[in-house]
């Protein structure tokens, strides 16, 4: 048993050192499959920061992770669709949420008209709590004029850039707002601007307004109720765990929707770039299978007679595996080693300085930040695991065509 385990190691050894029977091939397959495997750990790194940027421009902007209202107010946002502020006073008490939310905001929502002397508009209106909002969005961060809301029982406004422009009013003057309340009457009122922004959406800039919470709710004839919760969360991928959570909590009345419902282009844009990676993935395999095939095939004829000769003296088939697969295991891991080094030293440089762009706008989010990488565990065991694996079943196939040959016929073709 020793002896057997001995002989085990010295054809491991063996197979290793075979490796440098020509150096210069060996050391173009390792390169080659190195920096594929590189450029794949380098890719996943910046498609997981572009996803988790695109996340995070889309739900700290204005809608959250998670929103709560009544059923179908988002496809129909009614002014009489409302709940009580109650609910958010006790969704902020629920322990049972605590360890997935970062911050909630109540918000009211109503569509309305907004005017000047110059030109009307049609808008989405939201009424806020300023000290709640600005630690679910970034409206407060990105005012380009004049200042954020701050008294709750002015007629204040905050209007975007775009419709600034439209309205052509800057701050301090007057807007008049207009609207119907919960009976269907219809309101108006003179709103003071008091702030403009720019987030860069043009659906922001151009058709949403923010006015103080109170008065909202004054405006609508509401009472204390309200139309929304929006939720930021610590860790987005808790979404659905969630969401299952205040189902419980709040029953069938509330609709839940998490932030790939609030906004499916945007997911369906990430599942494409999680199609990518896949794609990519095969192409490497494809290029593994050319360059560890053509070393082996190469190999294979150059050790033709060796291989006759090992079967001749009683060397097992068994042994001749374990001779080949060695060989094509220490290619893999030297290649494994050195891609993964190479990927990651990309992937950590790119996580500090960011990969800088002009803005644009992708899957229905804009992007002015630059899209740093991310290192995750995956690219540390996932893509090395599957590139083993698929290099060892081309070297099985080998190993055992080596281990079938007839010593006779292989040494009689070869002298």
């Amino acid at each position: 048993m020793k002896k057997e385990l001995k002989f085990c190691i010295f054809l491991i050894i063996f197979g290793l050192k075979n490796l440098k029977r020509n150096p210069r091939r060996s050391v173009l397959t390792i390169l080659a499959i190195s920096l594929g495997l590189a450029s794949l750990v380098f890719t996943d790194g910046l498609n997981e920061g572009l996803k988790r940027l695109m996340i995070f421009s889309a739900t700290h902007t204005l809608s959250g992770h998670i929103q709560i209202h009544l059923k179908n107010f988002k496809n129909n946002p009614k002014p009489e669709k409302h709940f009580p502020f109650l609910t958010f006073q006790k969704l902020c008490n629920f322990n049972s949420i605590k360890t997935y939310v970062k911050a909630l905001a109540p918000r009211i929502i109503f569509k309305g008209l907004i005017s000047s002397a110059e030109s009307s508009q049609g808008i989405l209106v939201y009424g806020i709590f300023p000290q709640y909002e600005k630690e679910v969005s970034k409206i407060d961060d990105v005012i380009w004029k004049g200042d954020y809301l701050k008294n709750l029982q002015k007629n204040t406004i905050l209007i975007g850039g775009r419709l600034a422009k439209k309205l052509k009013k800057e701050v301090g003057e007057r807007v008049i707002l207009t609207s119907g309340d919960v009976k269907g009457n219809l309101i108006q009122e003179i709103f003071v601007v008091k702030g403009i922004f720019k987030t860069g959406l043009r659906q922001i800039d151009e058709y949403v307004v923010f006015i103080p919470f109170k008065i909202a709710q004054k405006f609508l004839n509401m009472g204390n109720n309200i139309h929304e919760i929006a939720i930021l969360l610590k860790n987005p991928a808790d979404d659905q765990k969630l969401k299952k959570e205040l189902l419980k909590k709040l029953g069938a009345k509330y609709e839940i929707l998490t932030w790939e419902e609030i906004f499916p282009s945007l997911a369906s844009t990430i599942r494409m770039f999680d199609f990518s990676i896949i794609l990519m993935s095969l192409l490497l395999f494809a290029l593994v299978a050319l360059l560890i095939g053509n070393t082996l095939i190469m190999s294979f004829q150059e050790r033709y007679f060796e291989f006759g000769v090992l079967l001749a003296l009683g060397t097992e088939p068994f042994h001749m595996w374990i001779l080949i697969l060695s060989e094509v295991a220490g290619l893999c891991l030297l290649s494994i080693l050195a891609g993964l080094g190479i990927g990651e030293i990309l992937n950590f440089y790119f996580s500090l300085k960011g990969i800088p762009y002009t803005e644009f706008q992708l899957g229905g989010v804009f992007i002015s930040e630059p899209i740093k990488c991310v290192i995750t565990l995956r690219q540390f065991w996932f893509y090395p695991m599957l590139l083993f694996i698929f290099s060892m079943l081309i070297g099985c196939y080998y190993a055992r065509k080596a281990s079938l040959l007839n010593p006779a016929e292989v040494i009689t073709k070869t002298l």
